[in-house]
């Protein structure tokens, strides 16, 4: 309950961005995929 309230408060998780080059004029698609045998989704 406290992460709950006190959200403001909790230290971020640290992340890191991973750019890739795209070909010239191709715009990135969303990928959604779930794997409902495993109960996770991409």
């Amino acid at each position: 309950m406290d992460l709950h309230i006190n959200y403001e408060t909790v230290e971020p998780y640290p992340l890191k961005r991973i750019d890739l080059s795209l070909a010239k004029n191709r715009i990135p698609k969303a990928k959604l995929k779930a794997d409902i045998g495993n109960g996770t989704i991409i």
